[in-house]
């Protein structure tokens, strides 16, 4: 009689035993899973700032290559003018031309 009661106590432990760890393989699948869905959040949430980082030096990068154009481009362009006289004077006749003639 008495082993049946410690047989029966043996088996009502393993059974508890049983049933905590299924729990804690069901717990540990739910974690495993919110972690793998928290790394894919990462992930893309990374991505994202890397796109929008990619984007902001490029347009950083473009305005700098546009106002260096532009720069260049009015600096040479003030010179070329500079170089051309309205008026020109002969010195041997003392007759002024316009450059528009």
């Amino acid at each position: 009689m008495e082993m049946e009661a410690q047989i029966k106590l043996k088996n009502f432990e393993v059974a508890r035993l049983w049933d905590r760890l299924c729990y804690y393989k069901a717990v540990n699948q739910e974690m495993s899973q919110r972690n793998q869905e928290v790394v894919e959040e990462t992930r893309r949430l990374r991505q994202i700032r890397k796109r929008r980082q990619k984007w902001i030096w490029g347009s950083i990068a473009t305005a700098v290559t546009l106002g260096s154009a532009v720069f260049a481009y009015s600096y040479l362009h003030s010179g070329k003018t500079s170089e051309i006289p309205l008026h020109t004077t002969v010195s041997d006749n003392s007759v002024t031309q316009n450059s528009d003639t």
